[in-house]
């Protein structure tokens, strides 16, 4: 009996040993998991009900680590045996008093008050807003492309100056037509800066930029002859010269931080969606093909479809005009022009009407401007800051950055790939160049979409030089494929195009543009921003005329060798001299250049 007895007291030592030691181990991690869940349940949620359930289970999980606790450390000791019941009690009373006091609840149960939740920042109206401007970028892209579908129905009839190579027809006329956007551009760009700073951004865009656009659309569909096409066509330029402007600085005013970056590569998404937008009406509205000044006549050709798409873009230059008038102005350009209680007004209407976020911007903008009225740099202060070593230095790196990643978007090669691309297509056996041409422009909406969703996480330093890597290694490819063919597959050159226009579209093709709006400072981001853009159209217009003369002297493998290098080197700028702008406030961007400068 006595051993028996023995034997049953050291069973139920072990026992309740082994039981303390599980129950230990589930309080350490039940603890944990309550912790974890608890720090899910601080974040706001989308319904009274998932709180409360999100507030229960946390204080559950807790209820039950405060049971393990007390097991695990109110076991019978070998000493006292059954019997201190007692003392056991006290001890009971103790370790729990220590547990509640060492690990109270973190969330507490259903009903009771946990103070009021943190409100989702209300951003509806800002992304409503970045979307109306991006209109005038997609204009932008309708016009850049319009010269694709309509050349066909214009060639031997407007313009006549038609030379003929077997069935394919070529005119100088039309070449000058086409290419002569650029000159528009630069003469808009540079008059951006004044339009700018004395009209306002969304002003920019209703009296300037709406009313270009709509009244050159409507002279280019009622032109019956080459000098009114052309007219029409630097006029057009011109208005773009000032969206690509006004957009991007707009949107990187009135955008949350949390939200500039992705509404800030909207903007270079809208170019896109313009070019494929009209590309498609192009492969949709029948319309003469290029042999009808060479060859016989298509029959069932619509004559006149460049005109209805011409009449397409006079729609969308009004309707820039209508939706700009529902904008809010920028805030920034009301507080630097000292009108406090509208720039004010403005944050209240772009932040959804919560006006303590409003107010704790308003307080940001005002210490960047110093509170008083500002007008700005001149364009012979920002020349002197570019040019001069006695100019304003936090002006003039800022500036140089924008320029340089500018002068990398236009000569790494993207004007040769679209190009190329319809050669590449049919070499891969798809011989409609329209399709193609449609194609090609989907791929890249599609990339510079995924763009906007990468460009908040990501950041814009890894996605440029991710690109540029991409680019560099994508042309490379075309270099080799060029110079080995026809050896080499059609395949390899197909697969390079893919990649470059995706690498392109995911950074050096929307990154320029936010980075200009983004780092310029304040003071002088009207200005500034139009000299970066004007050299932007200026290189552009220097890769168009100069490109055919480029590839006849060293050959397509030469060409895209070069633009290869191009794309190397700016990767290694990018890497020693691009700073990261995500998640800062603007006028942390403007000291944060200030910082490097001192170091």
């Amino acid at each position: 009996m006595a051993s028996r007895a023995g034997a049953g007291r050291v069973r139920g030592r072990s026992a309740a040993a082994a039981e303390a030691a599980t129950a230990a181990s589930l309080s350490g991690r039940d603890s944990r998991f309550a912790g974890n869940l608890d720090a899910q349940a601080a974040r706001e949620l989308s319904s009274p009900a998932r709180r409360g359930v999100r507030a229960l289970v946390p204080g559950l999980f807790a209820k039950v680590g405060q049971k393990a606790y007390r097991a695990a450390n109110m076991a019978p000791s070998s000493s006292q045996g059954l019997t201190d019941e007692a003392s056991d009690e006290e001890r009971q009373s103790d370790a729990l008093k220590k547990y509640t006091e060492s690990a109270p609840l973190a969330t507490p149960l259903l009903g009771e008050d946990t103070g009021p939740m943190p409100l989702r920042e209300r951003n509806g109206v800002a992304v409503a807003c970045a979307a109306g401007a991006a209109l005038g970028a997609l204009v932008f892209g309708y016009v850049l492309g319009f010269s694709s579908p309509s050349l066909p129905g214009m060639i031997g009839r407007v313009f006549s100056d038609v030379t003929c190579s077997g069935k394919t027809a070529a005119s100088a006329t039309a070449d000058l037509w086409s290419s002569i956007v650029n000159v528009g551009c630069m003469v808009g760009a540079l008059a951006g800066a004044r339009v700018l700073d004395a009209c306002g951004r969304r002003g920019a865009l209703i009296y300037v930029a709406g009313p270009l656009y709509a009244g050159a659309w409507l002279l280019t569909a009622k032109a019956h002859d080459s000098g009114t096409l052309i007219a029409a066509r630097v006029v057009l330029g011109a208005g773009v010269g000032v969206c690509s402007v006004a957009v991007p600085v707009y949107i990187a005013e009135t955008a949350p931080v949390s939200l500039r970056g992705a509404l800030g590569a909207a903007n270079q998404l809208a170019v896109t969606i313009g070019i494929f937008l009209v590309y498609l009406f192009g492969l949709l509205e029948p319309h003469a093909s290029l042999s009808y000044a060479c060859g016989a006549k298509q029959e069932g050709m619509a004559r006149g479809a460049w005109r209805r798409l011409a009449l397409v873009g006079a729609f969308l230059g009004g309707a820039l005009s209508a939706v700009g008038s529902l904008l809010p102005e920028s805030p920034v350009w009301l507080q630097r022009r000292g009108r406090s209680a509208a720039a004010a007004d403005a944050l209240r209407r772009l932040r959804g009407g919560d006006a303590d976020r409003a107010a704790a911007e308003l307080a940001k903008l005002a210490d960047a401007s110093n509170g008083g009225d500002d007008e700005g740099m001149s364009v012979s202060d920002v020349a002197r800051a570019l040019f001069s070593k006695s100019g304003d230095a936090a002006v003039r790196a800022p500036l140089l950055v924008a320029m340089v990643v500018m002068v990398c978007q236009q000569f790494s090669g993207i004007n040769a790939v679209i190009f190329f691309s319809g050669t590449i297509l049919n070499s891969a056996g798809m011989a409609n160049q329209d399709l193609g041409g449609a194609i090609v422009m989907g791929i890249q909406v599609v990339a510079t979409g995924i763009s906007c969703l990468l460009m908040d996480r990501a950041g814009r330093r890894p996605l440029l030089i991710g690109s540029l890597g991409g680019m560099a290694l994508a042309a490379g490819t075309m270099s080799l494929y060029f110079a080995l063919r026809p050896a080499c597959p059609p395949w390899v050159a197909l697969g390079a195009l893919v990649v470059y226009i995706v690498s392109f579209s995911l950074g050096l093709g929307p990154i320029p543009w936010l980075l200009m709006a983004e780092i310029l400072p304040a003071r002088a981001r009207g200005v500034a921003a139009s000299a970066a853009t004007l050299l932007n159209w200026t290189c552009s217009f220097v890769v168009t005329e100069t490109f055919a003369d480029l590839v006849q002297w060293i050959e397509p493998a030469g060409a895209f060798l070069v633009f290869a290098g191009v794309c190397v080197a700016g990767c290694g700028y990018v890497l020693v001299a691009v700073p990261e702008t995500k998640g800062l406030q603007l006028a942390e961007v403007e000291a944060l250049f200030v910082a490097r400068r001192s170091d």
